[in-house]
């Protein structure tokens, strides 16, 4: 399912807008979408027991994705370049409800926080990198997590803490946390381990205010160039979504971007016809 992209600059701006997306039954799995602003990706939410594998979801605005349940399974989910919207949603403010899960991946997304309580993310053997975490210097970023790695993210006015005693077994290494509610990386009482490089400082965002909102396209993330985020990831890039193998892109798009067409007014019958064109590949 392919939409126009995140933020493109083709069709003036227009978006393309779509309520819940469901994806129920194995006949699901290896769906992929990209470029859409939804509401709510729902996976393995009918009764089964089935499992639902290779997902692969991009380039979009999401408010939150809920899945499995009942004796359902996910496997193999990819969640990238995505925005997600979930703190400001009455009910749903986690961006991630996932269970029984195997080989989820979280990677260069921007996420809003939870609020008050609750976490953006709750599962369980999740991979959680270069990501920007970010809300109005309140709440946690986590909520019964378990057995998961989280590096090489920003929590900017959000805790990395994990706001449930019950979790466990999660490491966090290369991470930065700013202006949180709570600013360090482990209690010491729930099994979370610091693995090391983990950084308390500001990442010198270009333009991000610390808000409740939702998203905002004029928000601008770039590093500054004395961030201490530049090169300190575990994998020699930046922490934060300007890093890892898949740099975040905020327009966010499948297809080519066609940036210039230069080609002749009048072409004479008989004549070739001579046309430059230059695009932004994705």
């Amino acid at each position: 399912i392919l939409g126009i992209g995140l933020n493109s600059q083709k069709h003036i701006g227009q978006r393309s807008m779509v309520g819940d997306i469901s994806l129920n039954g194995s006949g699901a799995s290896g769906t992929r979408i990209s470029g859409l602003h939804m509401q709510r990706l729902l996976i393995a939410n009918s009764v089964g027991p089935y499992t639902i594998s290779n997902i692969l979801l991009e380039n979009s605005q999401v408010v939150n994705i809920i899945g499995p349940v009942f004796t359902n399974t996910l496997s193999n989910l990819i969640v990238r370049n995505c925005i997600f919207n979930s703190a400001n949603v009455s009910g749903e403010p986690q961006a991630f409800e996932l269970y029984t899960t195997s080989g989820v991946i979280i990677t260069n997304n921007i996420i809003q926080g939870g609020c008050c309580i609750h976490g953006a993310i709750w599962g369980d053997g999740i991979t959680i990198t270069n990501n920007l975490f970010y809300y109005n210097q309140t709440g946690y970023a986590f909520q019964n997590l378990h057995n998961s790695l989280i590096q090489n993210n920003i929590f900017y006015g959000t805790s990395p803490e994990i706001n449930s005693a019950s979790s466990g077994g999660n490491t966090l290494s290369h991470n930065l946390v700013f202006s949180s509610s709570d600013d360090n990386f482990t209690d010491g009482n729930n099994g979370n381990a610091d693995a090391g490089g983990n950084i308390v400082a500001d990442p010198q965002l270009a333009n991000l205010p610390f808000v409740t909102t939702d998203w905002n396209y004029s928000y601008d993330i770039t590093l500054g160039g004395t961030s201490p985020a530049l090169g300190a990831g575990s994998d020699g890039t930046d922490i934060g979504p300007s890093g890892g193998a898949t740099p975040f892109d905020p327009e966010g798009t499948f297809l080519p971007l066609i940036q210039e067409i230069n080609m002749p007014a009048v072409v004479t019958q008989g004549t070739d016809l001579e046309v430059n064109i230059k695009a932004k590949g994705n």
